[in-house]
């Protein structure tokens, strides 16, 4: 399996390990992203925030669509959480995002009381994965 954009992952998961260790715990999801998009300005890290991923049925456009919170350096999908537990549903909608996107990987971040916890999805043309970066406080 090809380890895709790990310079990436762990330049994001510093940066939102960054605003972890600076707000801490019991924001929402909003201030997170909002500290997050900072981190990325002052760090020259190239993003887009709330991104919408169209979805395609027999090759027309639905009109619905999901939104990612951040595509960063144009080729990773970026989702944040504030809860106290990951869902399978974030899971979920990432790879569906990712299909959808023809993008290969995304990153979710939950922050919780304890820290930051980092999850790379990866999907490929004959497998998906899914791992913890790791947990960081």
């Amino acid at each position: 399996m090809k380890a895709y954009f790990l310079a990436e992952s762990d330049q994001i998961n510093a940066l939102a390990t960054e605003v972890w260790n600076n707000l801490g715990s019991g924001f929402t999801h909003d201030v997170y992203a909002d500290a997050l998009e900072m981190e990325f300005a002052e760090n020259g890290v190239p993003f887009v925030r709330n991104v919408s991923v169209p979805i395609y049925y027999k090759d027309k456009l639905l009109p619905h669509s999901y939104t990612a919170d951040f595509i960063v350096h144009g080729k990773i999908i970026l989702c944040i959480n504030a809860k106290t537990k990951i869902i399978e549903r974030t899971e979920r909608e990432i790879i569906t995002m990712l299909q959808a996107s023809k993008l290969h990987l995304g990153i979710y971040l939950n922050y919780t009381h304890k820290g930051v916890v980092a999850n790379r999805v990866v999907v490929g043309s004959k497998f998906i994965t899914c791992e913890s970066i790791k947990e960081s406080a």
